[in-house]
């Protein structure tokens, strides 16, 4: 059964959650059955070239990992998922954490997307696309 975010009260962002699944390159599964789908970010369905690239890579970095979600202007996409950019917490105080949707694009795994009105990393997310392009890397 799928719980609902919303009754982990306000405490739901900033708490460590568990990735228990990778649908695919832009979506996740944490504790309770809860879909993120992976906010400013686009990756090749899963049948597409380059899809099951995008999955393994998203899986190698947060497969049973601790994250935490923040959100932007938007709550929910209409599939009822959680829209979020997912930042993966280092153990170690002198380890930088991921921002998880960055690294993505950077890697060339995914491309930038810009889902209206959620502004907060266009431009990191863009540039990050240009990076990765200039580098020939990824799709």
């Amino acid at each position: 059964m799928v719980k609902d975010y919303a009754t982990y009260g306000a405490e739901f962002e900033s708490r460590l959650h568990t990735v228990e699944d990778v649908v695919d390159g832009d979506t996740i599964v944490i504790e309770d059955g809860i879909r993120i789908r992976l906010l400013g970010i686009d990756a090749p369905e899963t049948t597409e070239c380059y899809g099951p690239e995008a999955s393994r890579a998203l899986a190698s970095l947060v497969l049973g990992q601790q994250v935490v979600l923040e959100k932007d202007q938007t709550a929910k996409d209409g599939y009822d998922r959680l829209l979020r950019y997912v930042v993966l917490r280092n153990e170690h105080p002198e380890v930088d954490d991921v921002f998880v949707n960055d690294e993505l694009v950077r890697t060339g795994f995914v491309e930038s997307a810009y889902v209206k009105p959620n502004r907060r990393y266009l431009q990191q997310l863009m540039a990050a696309e240009e990076e990765a392009k200039a580098a020939g890397v990824g799709m």
